[in-house]
């Protein structure tokens, strides 16, 4: 078995050697071995990669659902709702305004809080690409800023945008314009993408 795993020089006879073509050389072993290991190497780290983006991408999705949800509940109820967004713990409250105060928080009730994900974080959107002169309007996660939430089909939401990042990928949800809905961009580099 030996001889069968690796290759070996026999004489033949007067002096002239053959190979033996019945296994590798260790070499040719230690080839092999060393490039499945970068080649798994590779595989693991860009798995690693795809897992965290489609962690900050089930995130992103997740607070535009919320959003949209907190829309029907504002309209079903008949007042306000206001989202605010912690950047520095990477957390968000809902509450629920009065009809008395329906652009402050002013009587708000604090109906709950929710973390992100691991390793997702809010923070200021980079003004790139084709959002570049939407990204100057509000960002809902400044200070004292959050988005309100009206109890109406048309212009429900403040204008402005909270913006998901983990590295340098990220996602913006975003309110442009008057009759808008909310849209979500992934940000890949230099380039927004609507999703």
């Amino acid at each position: 078995m030996y001889s069968k795993l690796f290759r070996s020089k026999r004489p033949t006879g007067c002096g002239v050697y053959r190979l033996n073509s019945g296994g590798f050389t260790l070499i040719e072993v230690v080839v092999a071995v060393v490039v499945l290991g970068i080649i798994g190497t590779l595989i693991t780290i860009n798995w690693a990669g795809f897992i965290r983006y489609q962690n900050l991408r089930k995130e992103a999705f997740s607070l535009l659902q919320e959003l949209n949800s907190l829309k029907s509940r504002a309209i079903s109820d008949n007042l306000p709702y206001f989202v605010t967004f912690d950047l520095t713990n990477n957390q968000y409250t809902v509450l629920r305004g009065t009809a008395e105060n329906s652009n402050t928080l002013d009587g708000a009730t604090e109906l709950y809080r929710k973390n992100l994900g691991d390793n997702v974080s809010f923070g200021d959107a980079p003004a790139i690409g084709t959002l570049a002169d939407e990204l100057a309007s509000k960002n809902w996660g400044s200070e004292n800023g959050f988005l309100t939430i009206r109890p109406t089909n048309l212009n429900s939401f403040d204008t402005g945008y909270i913006y998901l990042t983990r590295n340098n990928r990220g996602f913006i949800i975003i309110k442009r314009g008057n009759i808008n809905p909310l849209q979500i961009f992934s940000r890949d580099g230099n380039q927004w993408t609507e999703m």
